[in-house]
């Protein structure tokens, strides 16, 4: 077994640790404003979800490419219980790449023509609307 260490952080650190990844969700995000968008839909909503929801910055970035304030979700477990259900109860569901719009395996982790990993964004607000 190694050892394990301490070391505090600044919040300043913490932030240009993370900044690359956060970085990569901003863009990923923006493309997927930009989509729904050109669509001509609406976003009236934006739900935050997971660990990272937690932090600061994320809250921060993304409040300044979404078209609404995120809202945090109280009970994250229960939150992910009840989009699995969703996703469960309707397996026939297609789901299509944003970018190139074919269709994709909901099975999918990431989308295997454009390599995004949020495509599953797009199966679940189709559910969420009918």
């Amino acid at each position: 077994a190694g050892k394990t260490r301490t070391m505090p952080l600044t919040k300043i650190q913490w932030n240009n640790l993370i900044s690359p990844i956060i970085d990569r969700t901003i863009e990923l995000t923006r493309q997927m404003v930009t989509g729904i968008m050109n669509k001509g839909q609406k976003i009236d909503r934006v739900i935050l979800i997971g660990g990272s929801s937690r932090i600061p910055l994320v809250r921060e970035r993304l409040s300044k490419v979404l078209p609404v304030k995120p809202q945090p979700v109280h009970d994250l477990d229960i939150a992910v219980a009840k989009g699995a259900a969703i996703v469960v109860n309707h397996p026939a569901k297609p789901c299509y790449c944003r970018i190139d719009g074919k269709q994709i395996s909901t099975s999918d982790k990431t989308c295997p023509f454009c390599g995004t990993n949020n495509f599953l964004y797009d199966y679940m607000s189709t559910l969420l609307k009918n």
